[in-house]
């Protein structure tokens, strides 16, 4: 079973610790990508790795992406129904608007959702914005932690 930690506080290669350089280091996280290629499913190397999930100006980016909906499935077989496999699929408007991403979560085993209206701004999302995001390998599973959305969830996921 793989556990994707999605919290705001556990992205670790991809945001620069060095406060004199502020932003996102993608080159660094790519190169932690490498580190752990081996060990992750080829479809999540792929999107993890892609360049236009992270371009900024990318409309296949998760930069800026809102939360639409949020789905979670408990599915049980009749041998076994106490041991329930979750399912979340969780759908974003694009940066650009212009579009739905699918992320696709299987095997769930724990899940979290926060969301608070934006004081400052009425008109901004409850859920605020992806500003980044990175796949990493912990002693629990695959992460997937994003900035600003709080959730956590399970690998592998689909997108477009």
């Amino acid at each position: 079973m793989t556990v994707a930690d999605f919290t705001t506080s556990t992205v670790k290669y991809i945001l620069s610790s060095n406060p004199d350089e502020p932003g996102i280091q993608y080159g660094r996280y790519l190169e932690y990508l490498e580190t752990i290629k081996s060990s992750l499913p080829d479809h999540i190397y792929a999107f993890a790795s892609h360049e236009k999930y992270f371009t900024l100006n990318s409309p296949h980016s998760l930069h800026d992406a809102w939360l639409s909906s949020v789905e979670v499935r408990e599915t049980r077989n009749k041998e076994r129904p106490f041991e329930p496999v979750v399912g979340v699929t969780l759908k974003l408007l694009g940066q650009l608007h212009d579009r739905t991403i699918v992320l696709e979560y299987k095997e769930v085993c724990r899940y979290e959702l926060n969301g608070k209206p934006n004081r400052s701004n009425w008109a901004d999302t409850f859920h605020g914005d992806v500003f980044t995001h990175e796949v990493r390998i912990e002693k629990k599973g695959v992460d997937h932690p994003r900035d600003r959305i709080r959730e956590r969830f399970n690998l592998p996921h689909r997108v477009p």
